[in-house]
């Protein structure tokens, strides 16, 4: 039989969380922007494979115009030159939505979106960013948790207990958040 391993959450690291969605973000708006080069240069948004597009966006783009409009040129016409032309967008402006796409993407590192042919999918999602107790700190951070319960049942027959001095005496695991004690995440994180 093999053992559940259960594990202490911390709760969502919501700064990393938060900046990574912002990022997700802009990843997605540059590929709209993306997407709507396609409409507007091809007709349609033909994409099946944006691992290629992304490889090498002007001879991908190229080709799926060519493969679409080649009867209308001689066959001696340079693809990239006729899409370009015909297209009327600039490869500067192609290359730097592909650049920003990609700068998004390596921003992301762990959580780079899943790429499936002509679909990408986002890979930030909030269970991603839950903070979890280090295996060895998890004795301490329940016996952390015990004293701040019996340290708040305290300050409510004893109002005069102080903070900072449970603080003190159990630096770094303690943290002031808000107006409460609590068990500092960055010690006891993994």
């Amino acid at each position: 039989m093999s053992k559940i391993i259960e594990k202490i959450s911390l709760g969502l690291d919501s700064k990393n969380y938060e900046a990574a969605v912002k990022i997700d973000r802009r990843l997605f708006e540059q590929i709209e922007v993306l997407n709507a080069i396609i409409v507007k240069s091809i007709g349609d948004d033909v994409v099946d494979s944006y691992d290629s597009l992304l490889e090498n966006p002007i001879t991908y783009l190229s080709d799926l115009y060519w493969n679409k409009y080649s009867k209308h040129y001689p066959n001696i016409s340079d693809k990239k030159q006729t899409y370009l032309r015909a297209s009327g967008i600039s490869a500067g402006q192609i290359l730097a939505t592909v650049e920003s796409i990609k700068s998004s993407i390596k921003a992301l590192r762990n959580h780079k979106p899943v790429i499936d042919g002509g679909t990408i999918k986002s890979g930030v999602s909030e269970e991603n960013f839950t903070l979890f107790v280090h295996k060895k700190k998890e004795e301490s951070y329940k016996l952390i948790q015990s004293v701040l319960r019996n340290h708040k049942k305290l300050k409510e027959l004893y109002p005069f207990s102080q903070d900072f001095q449970l603080m003190r005496q159990y630096q770094p695991m303690i943290e002031m958040r808000g107006l409460m004690l609590k068990p500092n995440r960055n010690y006891f994180k993994q």
